[in-house]
């Protein structure tokens, strides 16, 4: 007689409703990696500590004062704090993704689907993982991006200049709508700007890159770049419609800078300028893919 008949039929149950809990069946699911209950538990834990103060509400009137004074105070409050950059954990949490990211190339398939490299193995052949866009929000199918969390293939893909939405930090936008719904429409939305718009955490590597307008006013700095008068990129580039349109505007300016350039190396000719023309090519050269971009304008154009 099998002695294991009970633990047998309950392994069986277990097995009937695997889609239910087997982490396997949950990828797509908008739950950020999270498989407990543990987001539950710790909203009970901030009203029994924050709100009641481990103390007893004897009477109704006592707990609904409680949920609806105390309680909306400290969410107001923490949305405040949150959307006037006073939470710095975000964008700590994004630059050490960014760390791993700023290297894999990144291919968009279509609208919805992006193929992101991945670490190299020990046989020297890429991993690609496919991120998929499912309701405007971005899975990836890597083991840590499993549920719509954050991963290092999301952040490939904000950092070479496509839209994302599953991101920690918060553009001003975002700001503003928290400041709304913590207070109203009672106050100033230039208060959630930030005071240098060039260093906003919520723009993408690769929107820093085209505030830098390179000059070639004289012989001696051809490739010099210069930051006194940044172009901003609007919300408007972004937009699918305008990109196309956009992308044409910037090859014609760059077909026009690429002429004076030549005239300038032409009417001056000298050590200098060839020494210049040189690096310059060179640094050109390196690009070969559209995951190049960001490299040359902040690794080595900075320097």
């Amino acid at each position: 007689k099998d002695k294991n008949i009970q633990f047998a039929k309950h392994m069986t149950l277990l097995k009937n409703r695997m889609q239910e809990w087997a982490v396997c069946y949950r990828k797509h699911l908008f739950i950020h990696g999270h498989n407990t209950n543990n987001v539950i538990e710790s909203s009970i834990r901030i009203f029994k500590d924050v709100v009641l103060e481990r103390c007893k509400a004897f009477n109704a009137a006592a707990l609904v004062d409680f949920i609806f004074k105390v309680l909306e105070d400290y969410h107001k409050r923490r949305l405040i704090k949150f959307a006037t950059y006073r939470v710095t954990k975000p964008i700590l949490h994004y630059k050490s993704f960014l760390e791993k990211a700023k290297y894999l190339k990144v291919t968009k398939v279509n609208d919805t689907s992006y193929l992101v490299t991945s670490s190299q193995s020990s046989s020297n052949v890429d991993i690609e993982y496919m991120v998929q866009v499912n309701n405007g929000y971005e899975h990836c199918e890597c083991a840590e991006g499993s549920g719509g969390s954050f991963c290092k293939h999301i952040c490939a893909i904000h950092y070479n200049g496509f839209i994302v939405e599953n991101i920690p930090i918060l553009s001003t936008e975002n700001r503003i709508t928290l400041g709304n719904l913590a207070v109203g429409n009672n106050f100033d939305p230039s208060f959630m700007t930030p005071m240098e718009t060039t260093d906003d955490a919520s723009t993408s590597m690769v929107q820093k890159s085209n505030d830098f307008d390179y000059s070639a006013s004289n012989t001696t700095n051809i490739h010099t770049v210069n930051t006194e008068n940044p172009g901003n990129f609007s919300i408007s580039d972004q937009n699918e419609s305008g990109i196309q349109t956009n992308v044409t505007l910037e090859i014609d300016q760059l077909q026009v800078n690429i002429n004076r350039i030549t005239c300038l190396a032409q009417n001056n000719v000298n050590l200098m300028v060839l020494k210049n023309l040189r690096q310059f090519n060179k640094l050109l050269g390196t690009i070969n893919t559209v995951s190049d971009f960001p490299d040359i304008f902040f690794n080595r154009l900075r320097r």
